[in-house]
């Protein structure tokens, strides 16, 4: 049964063509992932269906009192609690079931009276009910303020709000981004047990494997439609991209045996030639748009210099924040042409073991050893590595036209199509670019100097998943050593040969990726499981002291002290007082990457002493 169609429908922005008379029906019980380049129109193409944007032309046809459930993939901001933000997602109903709360905490009892008998009509009573529920499952409660929670569980919240209103359809645009596993692994159960219709935007080509039951790309402006597997979906979506290779090569043909005889025409014929000049613009302007498409992302790594055969080794490091071990005792060796994978929930100090081993922070006992002839990439998940006040072009290279790359001098125009940036975009503002653009943006500048040596702290968030798929070819083919925090598990097992593992016992090393990692994962002894089971009961029997309730009333505030201070240090970084001066710069990153330690801690400590609290 058709809970919604698409015919026909078209819009335009700034005169780009994002849907051209596009059709698309989505069916009762469907699971719908929506997959298509970065800036290609699936979130308009979401907003569409939601009734958020409307076509500039064509019908949308939804059945009578369909109700859409939609979470955004940029979460905003909130100053209310966790009750007030997930029932606001219900609408008039949900103001008033804020307004009725605010009354009581007032003592305006009169003002409920007219208040209540509109929450009784519009069944409010099982909206609050349902967000009781929702709270419950998630394991947080209500009056916890949404703006201190981590981005994980801010998702998590966020999703709660979207079904609140018992949805048909819910719309989730790039919901696993900045998910640790475990949090994909729980949202993949979460959205199977509501057996509600889905239409989804992701990246995350394991969570897509275990939902689909449809595939459908946006391409061009028109919809395509396959079915659950994505290995078939792959196959078939090669074999339309080789031919619309063929169709351009044959529009480059006609091109040039346009203009050929547009320059053999003769003076009489010149309203023929003018009309056949600008029948031939037109066809350059559509070849060009071909090309837009049909390109892919190409990228040679210049590692011509290899490095030593240790490229690092790790003595016995240990480090720890406000009295806190981030890694004890670990040692590790890492050799020539070894791809690890660095795995673990968030929070637990994988970005600070990379700057352990990059010498950005120094461990409190033992040593790390790099090899010789290292040539560093660094990769940063919060794109620290581009200037926000420079432009495209300049946040690659500055100062100069042509890079030089194995030998061959290749001018920055052209190096920059590589990584799918059309020309009329490298003079553009970084603030243009989507987050996936700014991530492409920051492997091209990787990979515009010579590096045999790369760290990339989660390359995956936001990117599409054609650019995904090119990435991992890249690493594969690349001869040098690789180190990656990731959180896409099949970007894992495609590409590590080995990974370092944050478990609540400590760090270990396993083999292979995170499939590796969770079969070989041993079974907790029987006595073992008997003594974790008694400790954790007697952790939920715990009470909080008078000085913990203290400081878990603090805590909100502290995160979000830190949070802003982080931004604030962040901003130094680009401010020439401080980016021009080396002691400067220096001081600045370390302040950075204490107060990042310092802002994971406590949002750890804020969720130990939650678990306390709600087992009381």
């Amino acid at each position: 049964m058709a809970l919604v169609e698409l015919k026909n429908i078209s819009y335009t922005l700034s005169g780009t063509k994002i849907l051209d008379e596009t059709n698309l029906i989505i069916n009762s019980g469907e699971r719908i992932f929506l997959l298509g380049r970065n800036g290609v129109g699936k979130t308009t193409l979401l907003k569409m269906i939601s009734g958020d944007l409307k076509p500039d032309s064509g019908d949308i046809i939804k059945q009578k009192n369909l109700i859409i459930g939609y979470m955004p993939q940029d979460i905003v901001s909130f100053d209310g609690s966790l009750f007030e933000y997930i029932v606001l997602g219900a609408g008039k109903v949900g103001k008033l079931l804020v307004d009725f709360h605010k009354n009581i905490k007032l003592e305006r009892f009169d003002e409920n009276n007219s208040i209540q008998n509109e929450i009784e009509k519009l069944k409010g009573w099982d909206i609050e009910q349902r967000c009781e529920k929702l709270l419950s499952m998630i394991g947080l409660k209500g009056d916890i303020l949404f703006s201190s929670l981590s981005s994980g569980l801010k998702r998590k919240v966020t999703l709660a709000k979207a079904i609140i209103s018992f949805p048909n359809i819910l719309i989730l645009d790039e919901p696993t981004n900045h998910m640790d596993i475990p949090t994909v692994k729980w949202l993949e159960k979460f959205l199977l047990d509501l057996k509600i219709t889905l239409v989804i935007v992701t990246h995350d080509r394991r969570f897509l494997r275990t939902m689909a039951t449809s595939i459908i790309e946006l391409r061009k402006g028109k919809v395509f439609k396959f079915g659950s597997d994505y290995d078939e979906f792959l196959i078939r979506r090669d074999h339309i991209e080789s031919l619309e290779r063929e169709n351009l090569h044959k529009l480059e043909s006609f091109i040039k045996s346009e203009e050929y005889w547009a320059g053999r025409s003769i003076t009489a014929r010149r309203t023929r030639n003018e009309g056949r000049s600008r029948r031939i613009e037109a066809l350059k302007k559509e070849r060009d748009q071909r090309k837009e498409y049909v390109g892919k992302m190409n990228v040679v790594v210049d590692s011509e210099k290899s490095s030593g055969r240790l490229v690092a080794k790790i003595k016995d490091i240990s480090f720890k924040y406000d009295k806190k071990y981030i890694v004890k005792s670990f040692s590790s060796t890492i050799l020539r042409k070894d791809r690890v994978g660095i795995i673990g929930p968030n929070g637990c100090g994988k970005s600070t073991l990379i700057k352990l081993l990059l010498g950005k922070l120094t461990p409190e006992s033992g040593e790390v050893e790099l090899g010789t002839k290292l040539n560093i990439g660094y990769f940063d998940q919060n794109v620290g590595g581009l200037d926000p006040n420079l432009t495209v072009k300049d946040n690659v290279l500055k100062g100069t036209d042509f890079i030089c790359l194995g030998g061959r001098e290749i001018h920055i125009n052209s190096y920059l199509k590589r990584f799918l940036f059309p020309q009329d975009r490298h003079n553009s503002p970084i603030s243009s670019l989507s987050g996936g653009e700014k991530n492409r943006l920051q492997l091209a500048k990787l990979f515009s100097k010579p590096v045999n040596f790369m760290v990339l702290d989660e390359p995956t968030n936001d990117l599409d998943m054609e650019t995904l798929e090119l990435l991992e070819e890249l690493l594969l083919e690349f001869d040098g050593t690789s180190i990656i925090i990731s959180h896409d598990r099949e970007f894992l097992d495609n590409i590590v040969t080995s990974s370092i593992y944050f478990t609540p016992n400590g760090i270990e090393e396993r083999f292979g990726g995170y499939e590796d990692i969770e079969f070989t994962t041993p079974s907790v002894p029987k006595n073992q499981k008997t003594e974790k089971i008694k400790r954790e009961k007697k952790v939920k029997k715990r009470k909080l002291s008078f000085n913990e309730r203290r400081e878990l009333e603090k805590l909100p505030d502290t995160i979000d002290n830190l949070e802003k201070e982080i931004d604030r240090l962040n901003e130094d970084l680009t401010t020439p007082e401080v980016y021009l001066n080396v002691e400067k710069l220096t001081k600045t990153k370390e302040e950075i990457a204490l107060k990042t330690i310092e802002l994971e801690e406590s949002i750890e400590r804020w969720g130990f002493l939650e678990e306390i609290l709600s087992g009381e």
